[in-house]
């Protein structure tokens, strides 16, 4: 899918760093003053046709154009142009403005903040523009070192450019695309961006900068919402088979119930030592003693799919086992 963005005549264009965004000239301050100048006429025209000038010139005054009033240079006109191109945003907020599937945009930002960006040319970055893409992990870093205003966000499968025109946010997509399809190298991308932009200060329209020129896909095709951590996938939503402990922390093992082979809930973890080759288990009332702390050796304890520890001991065996804190005896397990 392509979308073309008309690049405007270099006669028209005022210098505001690389890619400023043309002064709000005077086609629209003159359509307001002719508005403005015929009051009585339009007081003459049929009651429908003044309802239908009403809703057009409410729709083209709403509170986005009063909040931008106090906004930066940069930024207040890159939201004009953008309120020009594709009407009013979906949302209004007294930092940015926000439009929704707009063209080919997942999502357009103007933001009131302006950040600087000096490649190729100083300028400020105020407009980010969204698509779906799934940009590879071996790609990100490529990524950054290719431009640090085009970003990926691997989760919900989209790529952003942020930049102060959108003929720039094509050209920065266009070319990031082909880094991660292998057609360029980080350098060459970086040199096509400087020359293209070259191109357009001086009046010319480069294809890159006049659309995408890939196909977009589904946000369910590009989205890597990734996958549970296996342990912690055992443990905490009771599915899966058993795992090992080792790569648990004293945290995560800290109060897990003990079965003994049985499947019997023999005891708590309460502690564990500072190497985690073992656990303090404080032992629940059996063989008529008293609750009472042993050292269980983690080596042959397993995490179950309900997140307890399983042992390959009998009650009699754990109950063996040395008092906490007492040089521990062999290991009944490995017996």
């Amino acid at each position: 899918m392509k979308h073309s963005a008309a690049f405007p005549e270099s006669g028209n264009r005022h210098s505001l760093g690389f890619l400023a965004i043309l002064a709000f000239t005077g086609a629209g301050a003159t359509s307001a003053l002719a508005q403005d100048q015929q009051p009585a006429a339009s007081q003459q025209q049929p009651a429908s046709q003044q309802q239908q000038q009403g809703s057009q010139q409410a729709q083209s005054s709403p509170k986005a154009t009063e909040v931008i009033q106090e906004w930066p240079q940069t930024s207040k006109e890159v939201a004009q142009t953008m309120i020009e191109e594709y009407g009013e945003p979906d949302g209004v907020t007294d930092s940015m403005l926000t439009w929704n599937d707009n063209g080919p945009w997942v999502r357009t930002i103007v933001h009131k903040e302006e950040i600087d960006h000096k490649f190729p040319v100083p300028h400020k970055d105020v407009l980010e523009q969204f698509i779906n893409y799934e940009v590879p992990e071996e790609k990100f870093s490529d990524l950054a070192k290719y431009d640090g205003s085009v970003v990926a966000y691997r989760t919900n499968g989209e790529m952003s450019a942020r930049c102060d025109k959108e003929a720039a946010n094509f050209l920065a997509l266009n070319l990031a695309h082909d880094l991660i399809e292998g057609e360029r190298g980080v350098e060459d991308a970086r040199a096509f961006y400087a020359q293209t932009v070259q191109q357009m200060m001086q009046g010319e329209q480069p294809e890159y900068v006049q659309g995408l020129q890939f196909e977009v896909r589904s946000a369910s095709a590009t989205a890597d919402p990734d996958e549970p951590f296996e342990q912690m996938a055992a443990a905490e939503t009771g599915t899966g088979e058993k795992q090992g402990v080792a790569s648990l922390s004293a945290d995560q093992l800290q109060g897990k119930k003990v079965l003994s082979v049985d499947g019997e809930v023999v005891g708590e973890v309460v502690g564990v030592s500072q190497d985690q080759q073992s656990a303090r288990v404080e032992l629940d009332t059996f063989l008529g003693l008293g609750a009472r702390e042993v050292e269980l050796p983690l080596s042959g304890v397993s995490l179950n799919p309900d997140g307890d520890l399983e042992t390959t001991m009998s009650e009699d065996d754990i109950s063996s086992l040395p008092e906490a804190g007492e040089e521990p005896a062999e290991d009944p397990a490995a017996m």
